[in-house]
């Protein structure tokens, strides 16, 4: 309801219903006013009608904050609505950016992409927080973020969208592919999580997840973790039931590939995600903020090694040595052999301890 009062005469003004369509890069508003008196709706001067309309644009277009409302395919004939967020300085660069897959919760679940602004990072973008010029503690270089925000009609995002969404920012815009993320909250983290730990197909395309109070999940498979070099780090309130879970998956991440993983306990419960997401926010350990976690990490193309005089001796008492030699470029980086071992498949991991000279490198191992 309006009310305006001017030279000596007033009138009220009710809307039945305001419904705002995005067309273009404009948004068309539609009012069904209700008037007090039927003879109001010839009193009403136009311009009044037209600063009205012109007011609630306004309002619609500060709650998003920078980001675009876009439709992003997510399979055969089918899409989905959510928010994207380009870097202040994505029109006048000419450089990849990083992108953050958000995955939302199941209360900004539904067909109102509006409802997405109410939690996690469309909403600290819708209030002013920026992703732009975090400072990478690996290389010292400043880097900005595309954040793309997909709305599920009932939990969160499936992470068999993922491969699609990618794809649609890749023709449209300047993507470095080397630093995909995936995170979320609630249900959210555990599509986040679940989009690392499911398909190789969607495994191979993200550096690092970080989900935030995941619930239990059905079937996965960790050693993709360590296949796919992914690195994660977890949280979860100190009163949350589900924590001891959340730490659960750290660990399980960090015995298929060590010091892969990292959690973070938070005072609180189920609750309190737009703290730690905030780029204000930094761990008290490390002095890192997630975004800064995140540069860390980055997808490494695949390493090929040659392998030349490859020698076993059984030394008795369930004890192999496997002895070869490697021209490796990288000696500090570990790595993984895969050798037929009394019938069984095995994955052997190497690390710089285990070489014994330029190129050679020893490995006992003792069977089950």
């Amino acid at each position: 309801m309006i009310q305006k009062i001017s030279e000596g005469f007033s009138y009220t003004l009710n809307f039945n219903s305001i419904r705002s369509v995005w067309h273009g890069n404009f948004i068309i508003t539609t009012m069904q006013p209700s008037f007090p008196h039927p003879c109001y709706d010839y009193a009403l001067p136009r311009r009044w009608l037209f600063f009205i309309i012109l007011q609630c644009n306004t309002i619609f277009l500060l709650a998003q904050g920078p980001q675009q409302l876009v439709t992003v395919p997510i399979g055969t004939g089918a899409s989905a609505k959510g928010w994207l967020y380009l870097p202040a300085d994505y029109s006048t660069s000419t450089k990849s950016y990083p992108v953050v897959f958000f995955y939302h919760g199941a209360g900004e679940a539904g067909t109102n992409p509006y409802l997405l602004l109410n939690q996690g990072l469309p909403s600290l973008i819708a209030n002013g927080m920026r992703p732009d010029n975090i400072t990478n503690p690996a290389d010292g270089v400043s880097y900005s973020f595309i954040v793309l925000s997909v709305q599920h009609w009932s939990w969160s995002p499936d992470p068999e969208w993922l491969p699609l969404e990618l794809e649609w920012l890749r023709q449209r815009y300047r993507v470095d592919t080397n630093r995909i993320y995936v995170t979320g909250l609630s249900s959210g983290g555990q599509e986040s999580f679940k989009a690392a730990i499911t398909k190789p197909l969607l495994s191979r395309l993200i550096a690092a997840a970080a989900p935030m109070s995941p619930p239990a999940m059905g079937n996965y498979d960790i050693s993709l973790i360590r296949t796919y070099r992914i690195k994660t780090w977890f949280f979860s309130g100190n009163t949350d039931p589900i924590t001891p879970t959340v730490q659960g998956y750290s660990v399980s991440c960090n015995n298929v590939s060590p010091g892969s993983s990292k959690y973070f306990v938070f005072p609180g419960g189920h609750c309190c995600w737009n703290t730690y997401y905030n780029t204000s926010w930094h761990e008290p350990s490390s002095g890192l903020s997630l975004w800064q976690w995140l540069l860390t990490c980055k997808k490494e193309p695949p390493l090929i090694l040659r392998f030349t005089d490859f020698k076993v001796t059984d030394l008795g008492n369930k004890k192999i040595k496997v002895e070869f030699n490697c021209e490796n470029p990288n000696v500090n980086v570990k790595f993984y052999i895969r050798i037929h071992l009394r019938g069984m498949l095995r994955n052997i991991e190497v690390l710089p301890a285990d070489q014994t000279g330029t190129y050679s490198y020893t490995k006992i191992i003792t069977l089950d």
